[in-house]
């Protein structure tokens, strides 16, 4: 009985090390990215149709950032709530030929769908 009491506290010692190690590291994962969820990746690209030419709308879910690009000059907002607020178009530049994209109303790994300015429901896919 007295060399069995020895070995399970050994045994427990070794255990708990090992937990308080897993442990650490998570933690230690965790500062390093600033939280325990880790971070979104670069903004995908979607191809959205448009009456008077396409545009690309680049966006991923969990990000607070859109961005339009098409042959108008490139165009950066912020998403909350599934709503966007753009910033202001350069007064320079001519008015974009589409409606500007206000809503992403659903989003998949597969396509969006926004509304945009027109109250028009578009369906844009992933483009590999």
């Amino acid at each position: 009985m007295s060399v069995r009491k020895p070995l399970v506290i050994l045994a427990l010692s070794a255990f708990a090390l090992l937990v308080l190690g897993v442990i650490g590291s998570i933690a230690q994962r965790a500062w390093r990215n600033g939280g325990f969820m880790p971070q979104p990746n670069a903004l995908r690209q979607f191809r959205c149709p448009a009456p008077m030419g396409a545009y690309s709308l680049y966006y991923r879910h969990g990000r607070d950032e859109v961005e339009l690009r098409s042959a108008a000059p490139l165009l950066r907002g912020r998403v909350h709530e599934g709503h966007i607020n753009w910033a202001q178009w350069p007064q320079d530049q001519p008015a974009p030929p589409f409606a500007l994209p206000l809503q992403i109303s659903y989003d998949s790994a597969a396509f969006i769908r926004v509304r945009d300015s027109a109250q028009q429901l578009l369906e844009c896919p992933l483009q590999p």
